[in-house]
């Protein structure tokens, strides 16, 4: 399974609005319909959604905690396990968030 790394994929994004008329859409073509959000939480929620409508069991994601603190972890756990098995790996600086069996 690919691990995508949020803030990359937020970065790209964010260029493309810039640089691009159309076509503003991740590089990782299962994440296309995803659009950032403020709220990593709700963004990286956004980013499990975006992999379900495209047909897609699994996402792997790593975000850094300055950027998904340990605070907010319950409430994407709670949006997440709606749709799929979470799990979640403490990398030091960063999470591996895993959403499996997404239906």
């Amino acid at each position: 399974m690919e691990t995508v790394n949020y803030e990359d994929l937020v970065r790209e994004y964010n260029g493309r609005l810039i640089s691009q008329l159309r076509n503003h859409a991740a590089s990782v073509s299962y994440l296309e319909m995803w659009v950032p959000d403020e709220d990593p939480c709700r963004s990286i929620f956004n980013m499990v959604e975006a992999a379900q409508a495209c047909g897609q069991a699994n996402l792997r994601v790593r975000v850094q905690k300055s950027t998904l603190t340990q605070e907010r972890l319950p409430a994407f756990r709670e949006a997440a396990n709606a749709v799929g098995k979470v799990s979640l790996e403490d990398e030091g600086s960063s999470w591996l968030i895993s959403v499996s069996d997404l239906h």
